[in-house]
């Protein structure tokens, strides 16, 4: 018989240690960055992959599923580096111009 899981599971532990420790080390110095975009997408696969460790699967209709981008974005609400404010973005994410390129 599978493991059920409420609905009322509570992820807020996991969320305060990823704004407390880990979103913070990995943007450390993020002021002195050049991103480009390729350098933001990774920044936010990792993002997905915490969140889905931090959601888990869901289990529907007799068998566990991967959570989807769109649902790990629903759950996360505004906990994700894609909602920093725009100045702080704009520091992180430059184009390949702005960094010497063509």
């Amino acid at each position: 018989m599978p493991l059920q899981v409420s609905s009322r599971v509570n992820f807020y532990p996991e969320i305060v240690l990823y704004k407390t420790l880990i979103r913070p080390l990995v943007s450390y110095g993020a002021e002195a960055w050049t991103l480009m975009k390729k350098e933001e997408q990774a920044l936010l696969i990792f993002e997905r992959k915490i969140f889905r460790r931090i959601y888990g699967p869901k289990y529907e209709n007799g068998e566990w599923e991967r959570r989807t981008n769109r649902e790990l974005e629903e759950m996360s609400k505004g906990e994700k580096y894609s909602k920093m404010d725009k100045r702080a973005k704009d520091k992180l994410v430059r184009s390949p111009r702005e960094n010497g390129g063509g």
